[in-house]
């Protein structure tokens, strides 16, 4: 039986492994992790106020505000327009490999992507056999697409992605993303500078 390069279970891997190597490569030429976390913590803080709307006492509900406002000023400082278009590329990037896993699962989804021993996968058996219909120690693409997108990611980031994007090799690219604030008038009539 022939396969095409589409049909490989490597390819996508590969192609997983390549997505996420750009991804992770972008994340810290361009120091995006904190901005992430920065984004994420404002999130969840002005959920938060808008859950308890002032039921903790005004003096709490302003405290928080006045931090949930601190942590915009700083997001605003801290994004340069460059940092947000590679914020973007990094979110589409996600979406191919989305978009890639979800072929690859489509077009294979009736057949095994490889064998191996059934005694190696005994409680994942049937699991791994999903859609159903294959034999014992069959892997299927589904299950193969999930269990290599979130290895090639933990991978990436926890292994290969430290050795092969350490700080001296990527100083040269470095950016800088913190700016001084300007001395022009706020909203309030102050500068920023005081």
């Amino acid at each position: 039986m022939a396969t095409s390069a589409w049909t490989s279970a490597w390819t996508i891997l590969v192609v997983f492994l390549l997505i996420d190597a750009a991804r992770y490569a972008i994340g810290v030429v361009y120091d995006l992790e904190p901005l992430l976390r920065l984004q994420r913590e404002i999130t969840s803080t002005s959920r938060s106020l808008q859950r308890s709307r002032r039921s903790d006492g005004e003096d709490a509900y302003a405290r928080r505000l006045r931090k949930l406002r601190t942590k915009l000023e700083t997001l605003e400082l801290r994004r340069t327009t460059r940092t947000r278009w590679m914020m973007r590329l990094s979110h589409y990037l996600g979406l191919v490999k989305a978009a890639a896993g979800a072929t690859f699962a489509v077009m294979n989804r009736d057949r095994a992507v490889f064998s191996v021993a059934s005694e190696l996968l005994w409680p994942f058996e049937r699991w791994l056999a999903f859609p159903g219909g294959l034999e014992p120690g069959d892997v299927g693409a589904v299950p193969w697409t999930l269990l290599s997108a979130v290895g090639v990611e933990r991978g990436t980031r926890g292994a290969w992605g430290p050795i092969l994007f350490r700080p001296p090799l990527i100083r040269f690219a470095s950016v800088e993303i913190t700016r001084t604030p300007d001395s022009s008038p706020t909203r309030r009539g102050r500068s920023r500078a005081s």
